[in-house]
């Protein structure tokens, strides 16, 4: 019964954060990636609903990896179609999944990079909104993300020194979004496979087809 109130309350949650995070693409992305910010959700929901946090973490964990599997489902499923429909062949559509699999393996990299990063250097990505994630690969803007890390200084969350290191870490990590971006770019040319169609390229970013954004 305890099982079945956490894996409600999680599924709710989880659901409330795919309708964000896929708002506007479209059924080839793999959102999944985008709930990496979780373990705040995990505390406040057991803190919420008076529940362990450990339950909660797994039955978070296991609903997210169900998502995942079903997106990339529904993902080859749309290949399939293409394929029955001659708008690529089945040598492009096994190149699509594999190049996908690449993809979600180097921003898995870079993922715990920034974590074994952000450790090393007692910052906790968490605290600092848009700027401890999608700062890190070009979220609200240069400008802004140093106004809000000016906050956080004054706020104690940070020190001077950290904000230099993230502002740093943060270009680091961008350049490095932009290679694979520009990598991904050469292999559709030599394939002949639409990225704006397979791959949701250039809507804000490579956002679909397994590409998905930094943590």
């Amino acid at each position: 019964m305890k099982r079945r109130k956490i894996l409600i309350i999680t599924s709710a949650a989880i659901g409330a954060l795919l309708l964000i995070s896929t708002a506007g693409m479209g059924a080839g992305v793999v959102v999944a990636q985008n709930l990496d910010f979780y373990p705040p959700i995990v505390q406040k929901l057991a803190q919420r609903f008076n529940l362990n946090p450990d339950e909660v973490k797994q039955v978070f964990d296991e609903e997210r990896e169900e998502r995942k599997q079903e997106a990339q489902n529904r993902f080859e499923e749309r290949l399939d179609e293409a394929v029955k429909d001659g708008e690529i062949t089945e040598a492009q559509k096994d190149a699509i999944i594999k190049k996908q699999a690449e993809i979600q393996k180097e921003q898995e990299k870079l993922r715990k990079e920034l974590k074994d990063w952000a450790e090393e250097n007692n910052i906790k990505l968490d605290q600092l909104g848009p700027c401890g994630g999608r700062g890190f690969r070009g979220g609200p803007g240069k400008d802004k993300c140093e106004e809000m890390l000016d906050d956080a200084v004054k706020d104690g969350k940070i020190t001077e020194a950290q904000k230099d290191a993230i502002l740093k870490k943060q270009a680091q990590m961008q350049d490095k979004q932009k290679e694979l971006r520009e990598d991904l770019k050469r292999w559709a040319e030599n394939n002949d496979i639409d990225l704006e169609k397979y791959f949701m390229f250039g809507r804000k970013g490579p956002q679909g087809g397994g590409f998905g954004p930094m943590p």
